[in-house]
């Protein structure tokens, strides 16, 4: 169960004299139609101490938080024939777009559909807000189910450096 890797992630990392570095796992279960800022589902791994809020959709560094962290984002995207662009994502940080991915629709079919990733490593200090919007046009829109066809994943990966 997710409660027992966390305790197990919280435990390993307390036994090297540390507290545990902030990292989650959040998914949809469900189909997004709207744009707009992603919420989620549910976290599979949460060790932020309620710094993600997945009924947001918005990770908020606390103190003590700061550091490089790898910042993932994945979703299926359904790009429908009555739109141009299709459908893409956004990673944001403090209001500005870091990285993006997109499905456009290129004629082949009612829509067509793939699955599409985005990592990148980012510098994150104290009360700033990373999340990600979901644009799109027509008909186009991000499957999901319960195999948790979306989720955005962020964790630290190192102090930085004074």
């Amino acid at each position: 169960s997710s409660n027992s890797l966390q305790s197990q992630l919280s435990d390993k990392r307390n036994k090297n004299g540390g507290p545990t570095w902030p990292m989650f796992d959040c998914s949809r279960t469900a189909r997004l139609y709207r744009s707009g800022i992603i919420t989620y589902h549910k976290c599979l791994v949460d060790t932020t101490n309620k710094s993600m809020n997945p009924e947001t959709g918005i990770y908020k560094v606390a103190s003590g938080q700061e550091g490089i962290y790898q910042i993932s984002f994945t979703a299926k995207y359904v790009a429908n024939s009555n739109g141009r662009f299709g459908a893409w994502s956004d990673v944001i940080v403090n209001g500005k777009v870091v990285a993006d991915s997109q499905r456009e629709y290129n004629g082949n079919s009612g829509t067509e559909i793939s699955t599409h990733s985005i990592i990148l490593l980012h510098e994150l200090r104290f009360g700033d807000r990373v999340n990600v919007v979901f644009n799109k046009d027509g008909g186009s829109f991000i499957h999901s189910d319960d195999d948790h066809d979306v989720h955005f994943a962020v964790q630290k990966v190192s102090d930085l450096s004074q």
